[in-house]
């Protein structure tokens, strides 16, 4: 069952188009989530919960997409490059959905 913008019923993420952040603290160090659009209008606030993550922590960080709905390439190319500036001084790395639009978004970019 498909619900709004794409998001399967059961999602952590509201279902709201609205963009927010969250920090989770994992065993292997820390992951910034991402839930709803990520576009022109969010991307400061990306941009501030990927610094505020850097500073917190020196262990492994992970970019949890899982919950996004929409991103535009802008959003793209800012979470590629911030992926690749964190993993030159900590393991690093994108977690994305196992299917669907932003997977696909994120495939054209690292072919």
């Amino acid at each position: 069952m498909t619900t709004l913008a794409g998001r399967r019923a059961g999602s952590r993420a509201p279902l709201d188009l609205e963009f927010t952040t969250w920090i989770e603290v994992r065993p292997d160090g820390a992951a910034v989530c991402f839930a709803g659009e990520l576009d022109l209008s969010s991307h400061e606030l990306c941009r501030r919960s990927l610094e505020e993550i850097a500073a917190a922590t020196d262990g492994a960080i992970v970019l949890d997409l899982t919950e996004l709905s929409f991103i535009d390439g802008a959003g793209v190319v800012l979470l590629v490059e911030s992926a690749r500036r964190l993993s030159a001084t900590r393991p690093a790395r994108l977690e994305l959905p196992p299917r669907g639009p932003i997977r696909r978004a994120f495939g054209l970019v690292r072919r």
